[in-house]
């Protein structure tokens, strides 16, 4: 019976990681819900198990859904908020890796214990080093975070990275596969009570878990992204009372970056006061980094005049698409943006091509990096990240916060970038390019 259920498992197993290479989105999960049914049927014994496991994945989605609607609560509702999710996510796939563990563990049940402790940690060494060297993530938003779970929150804690080098990686992923097979092992064989220490650790640690100020040393450079939905007089003002606070304290202390969508500024109301804001920053030899990008391809719509609204408005106000003694910088699209930004503060990083996902699953690859925006921003800040760490100049972190704000994530990058810069004496960008209220509701322990 156990043979038959560990290669049951196994099958399992396969299907599922053939799906979401072959499927993707919603459809990716409907199959997989559908196939976790019948073998819940044919498989009544382990059918709370994996029922479990979904219900737990669902239900973590739909907690992200309810909580994207109350992210302005705070930035404690935020933290705790992200202490659940991240509770959500281990109970999750540690029923998953549970399943798996046992699948394997009928095939090495003469084994030793430690070397069916290796053999788990090995396959998931070579598996997560595969997903996150892959870059044609096929799945959307939900689907690609879960599956790399946690793995991928982990592998951008870049400490081993720093202490051993190129070959970092890779043992940062063995490491971390050893402390999960372990954990997984402590499932199996039922050591509750180690389970639950594990389980309120990592509570513990996204709850308390709060960046630390910058040392002095450390250059803070920062990004302020206006609001996606510019037409209303309400996140025009907001978007003033933003930036009065943020760039009027002292929160920014040698470089600025602000980050504007080009529909936000035909509309925008009170621009004297930005002017002003703006001039009295750069009297401060501050450097006051401006670009607009676009948001959305032209159509066929009047896109067009928006977007040449804004770049009348940038002209006059700064002469110049690209203009260093101004500092403007004036990209189609963003990660194109990102990239001349990089360049502007003398990092230079290979061009990379992103489609949005729903009308454009590809753009034309560009030279190295080809990232379709149908898979993770967690992926997309990975790859990103792991470009800017090449250069010696600058640390970065880019978060979609629209999509983040109020689970871990924004937190581990910070962590992972502030991580790097201690050990390598560089300096932090950070950018953020989907503003939901990231500022004003959890700018006060995510500020760099």
């Amino acid at each position: 019976m156990k043979s038959s259920l560990g290669y049951q498992l196994f099958a399992l197993t396969v299907l599922v990681w053939l799906a979401q290479f072959l499927l993707g989105g919603w459809l990716f999960s409907l199959g997989l819900f559908t196939l976790t049914v019948f073998w819940c049927l044919s498989n009544s014994a382990s059918m709370r198990g994996v029922f479990g496991y979904f219900v737990l994945m669902f239900g973590g989605i739909a907690f992200v859904a309810l909580d994207s609607q109350c992210r302005y609560l705070g930035a404690h509702f935020v933290a705790v908020a992200g202490a659940l999710f991240a509770a959500i996510y281990f109970a999750a796939h540690g029923a998953a890796l549970f399943l798996v563990f046992k699948a394997l563990s009928c095939w090495v049940a003469r084994w030793r214990a430690l070397w069916r402790h290796l053999l788990l940690a090995v396959c998931f060494t070579v598996w997560a080093w595969w997903l996150t060297r892959c870059s044609l993530w096929p799945l959307g938003h939900w689907e690609g975070i879960y599956l790399l779970h946690p793995l991928a929150f982990l592998i951008d804690l870049r400490l081993v990275r720093v202490l051993l080098g190129a070959c970092g990686d890779l043992c940062a992923l063995a490491l971390m596969s050893l402390l999960v097979s372990f954990c997984v092992q402590l499932l199996y064989q039922r050591r509750w009570h180690a389970c639950a220490v594990v389980v309120v650790a990592s509570v513990f640690f996204e709850v308390c878990y709060v960046p630390a100020p910058p040392p002095v040393w450390l250059k803070a450079v920062g990004v302020v992204a206006p609001p996606f939905c510019p037409f209303s007089d309400k996140s025009s003002f907001a978007l003033i009372e933003d930036l009065d606070t943020c760039l009027g304290g002292k929160k920014f202390k040698e470089k600025c970056l602000l980050v504007f969508p080009e529909t936000t500024f035909p509309r925008l109301a009170n621009t004297e006061f930005l002017e002003a804001r703006l001039a009295q920053l750069s009297s401060d030899n501050r450097m006051i980094l401006m670009g607009v990008y676009r948001t959305y391809p032209s159509r066929d719509d009047g896109e067009d005049l928006v977007r040449n609204a804004a770049a009348a408005f940038w002209r006059r106000q700064c002469n110049g698409y690209y203009d260093k003694s101004h500092r403007v910088v004036f990209a189609e699209w963003f990660p194109l943006f990102i990239e001349r930004v990089l360049s502007f503060c003398g990092v230079h990083v290979s061009s990379f091509g992103v489609g949005d996902g729903a009308a454009h699953p590809f753009l034309t690859p560009m030279k190295q990096c080809c990232i379709p925006l149908m898979c993770s921003e967690l992926f997309f800040t990975k790859r990103l990240l792991h470009i800017a760490l090449t250069n010696k100049d600058f640390v970065c972190a880019l978060i979609n916060d629209g999509w983040f704000v109020g689970t871990p994530i924004p937190r581990m990058m910070l962590g992972a970038a502030r991580l790097q810069a201690a050990w390598s004496g560089k300096s932090v960008l950070y950018a953020s390019y989907q503003y939901q209220g990231f500022i004003s509701s959890a700018g006060q322990w995510l500020w760099l």
